[in-house]
């Protein structure tokens, strides 16, 4: 946890299976960030490959993809949730 920030909780998807080439929306559930911190999203490990920035983002995946979440402000990060 970083600097009193509560980790972010889960991720839900608009929906339940896509096929591949399917946008989705992802949500991330924790509480409310200060200003100076921000969500954001990664691909294949926590920290890995970004993808976004933000609450939600809308992701089309062609393949079976796991994705990160982690709180990411001035004073460090919070640990990642999938």
């Amino acid at each position: 946890m970083g600097a009193g920030i509560a980790d972010p909780t889960s991720i839900t998807e608009s929906g339940n299976n896509i096929c591949p080439g399917s946008t989705i929306a992802l949500n991330v559930n924790g509480a409310a960030l200060p200003t100076d911190y921000s969500y954001v999203w990664y691909t294949d490990a926590c920290g890995a490959v970004p993808v976004g920035v933000g609450t939600s983002i809308d992701v089309t995946p062609t393949l079976s993809t796991t994705y990160f979440v982690a709180a990411i402000g001035t004073c460090g990060s919070t640990a990642c949730v999938n």
